[in-house]
């Protein structure tokens, strides 16, 4: 038991190590308790699929969180967070410059849309269901949390000192350098988050390299050779999206509808269009 209690230990309490969502990672070392990231689980098939997922018990006790790393903002990492508030949380939570505005936005939309879930599935199986979490515990979430820059880093106590880097997913995204300290030994763990690809985007930052570390927790979501993809490829990508509006906007006056996320793909896709079609007049 002593000499387990002086070990880094890393366990995985999410969905992260073998699904897309619901990201969520548990860093333990003597008396601290770290967690990365909490996420929802998505794409479960039907709502209450999804609401059985995200309403599990933890596979810890909230209250005992000391810090709450978040790396980026969509909702499979950050929209599991005001269900640890609701559940006794107290934990400082340390995200990157910029992010806050975005959070209370989304987390705020996700309890919105959590309400009108429950609401279909009373009425659906005549059941009383309550919301995984509700505005108000958001309100209390956000008053834990707190900004800090890139490449500045920061002694959070005398085990822990941290960093952000550049993850160039999208806007204000960041990659958490962990250096913890356990018998007069640093060690340094990497947390990618999701990060950006070889092709340039509006609205992220550049990628922004580590230079090592001892362990390394990857987003590998999209790392196949089969999903390689070069400027060329997006180039290619962009003509024919242009030429499907075209003939079904333009010439047969129809109308295209494009799938998106709402933070990030629907800024992108929207400033393509832009791009494509500057120079055309259209009229209403």
């Amino acid at each position: 038991m002593g000499k387990n209690k002086n070990k880094i230990r890393v366990k995985f309490v999410g969905n992260n190590s073998e699904h897309v969502t619901g990201s969520m990672t548990l860093i333990e070392i003597n008396d601290k308790k770290i967690l990365i990231e909490c996420g929802l689980i998505q794409g479960q098939g039907t709502v209450l699929a999804e609401y059985k997922a995200n309403t599990k018990h933890f596979p810890f006790k909230p209250k005992t969180i000391d810090y709450i790393f978040v790396g980026h903002l969509h909702a499979d990492h950050i929209c599991g967070l005001p269900r640890l508030y609701a559940n006794g949380c107290t934990a400082k939570i340390i995200a990157p410059k910029g992010t806050y505005e975005i959070a209370k936005i989304l987390m705020e939309d996700s309890a919105f849309i959590m309400s009108k879930d429950v609401e279909m599935l009373k009425k659906k199986t005549e059941r009383d269901y309550s919301p995984i979490y509700t505005k108000d515990n958001v309100k209390t979430c956000l008053q834990y949390w707190n900004e800090f820059d890139f490449n500045y880093p920061i002694n959070l106590c005398e085990e822990i000192k941290f960093n952000f880097i550049k993850a160039g997913h999208i806007i204000n995204s960041a990659q958490i350098e962990l250096y913890i300290k356990n018998n007069n030994l640093t060690k340094k763990i990497l947390y990618t988050s999701d990060l950006g690809s070889n092709i340039p985007k509006y609205y992220a930052d550049k990628f922004q390299p580590c230079e090592k570390a001892n362990l390394v927790i990857g987003e590998c979501t999209y790392s196949s050779n089969k999903r390689n993809a070069t400027n060329k490829d997006r180039q290619n990508d962009l003509l024919k999206i242009k030429s499907v509006i075209n003939e079904v906007c333009k010439i047969n006056k129809g109308k295209v509808l494009i799938p998106s996320f709402a933070l990030d793909r629907t800024q992108n896709i929207i400033t393509h269009l832009y791009n494509l079609f500057k120079m055309i007049k259209i009229v209403l």
